[in-house]
């Protein structure tokens, strides 16, 4: 019978890292879901409901290879990116009016941050502070299309879906949380995913990326 994904997924990752399993069974579900973007959505009212996650892992620096885990699912969606030649990784640093034209040309891509305590301080920067809210408003869907007319252009921004993956230890998120984002409800769209000890290492590696475009 055939390897499914996370079987393959698991089986890969265990060549090289000992990071936990649970790091790598989250950040591959968020991979198939950045994969599907809205392609495939289940109706919940009047809106949709699509695959798309925002996942922090979260655990002790260092020892825990949270950044090893990320990283891996972000090699596959940029792979992936040049296999179909569309834009999925979105940018790592950003205006307002620059990500939302990024949105709105892939309204299903990915944010990919190796640190969330870097990424929640930049949306906390003045010019980035209504960006914060709008993507957690995106977050639920967007049963009308979001329009924005500009001076010289427009863009429109329909069937968001993108997702954020990013890592943090626990000391920092339990400490840096403000009110503003518990009441928002940014924090709340995340998934926690902690994480305790380390699996076990094998030593040899094998050919797996090219696999996983196949499948």
């Amino acid at each position: 019978m055939p390897q499914t994904f996370l079987e393959l997924y698991h089986e890969f990752v265990a060549e090289f890292t000992n990071a936990p399993k649970d790091y790598h069974e989250f950040i591959a579900i968020a991979t198939i879901g950045t994969a599907i973007g809205n392609k495939i959505s289940l109706p919940w009212g009047d809106n949709n409901l699509y695959p798309n996650l925002w996942l922090i892992l979260v655990g002790e620096s260092s020892r825990l290879h949270k950044g090893t885990a990320l990283k891996v699912g972000q090699k596959l969606m940029y792979l992936l990116q040049q296999n179909i030649n569309q834009k999925i990784l979105y940018p790592n640093e950003f205006s307002h009016e620059k990500i939302l034209k990024n949105i709105a040309e892939n309204p299903a891509g990915v944010f990919y941050h190796g640190e969330f305590k870097t990424l929640n301080e930049m949306f906390n920067k003045n010019y980035l502070l209504s960006t914060k809210s709008m993507l957690t408003d995106f977050y639920d869907g967007t049963p009308v299309p979001y329009q924005r007319e500009l001076l010289q252009d427009g863009f429109k921004i329909e069937e968001a879906a993108f997702s954020i993956q990013s890592t943090s230890n626990l000391a920092w998120l339990l400490n840096s949380k403000t009110a503003e984002d518990i009441e928002s409800g940014f924090l709340a769209r995340f998934m926690i995913v902690p994480a305790y000890k380390v699996t076990g290492r094998k030593q040899r590696r094998f050919i797996f990326y090219r696999q996983c475009l196949q499948i």
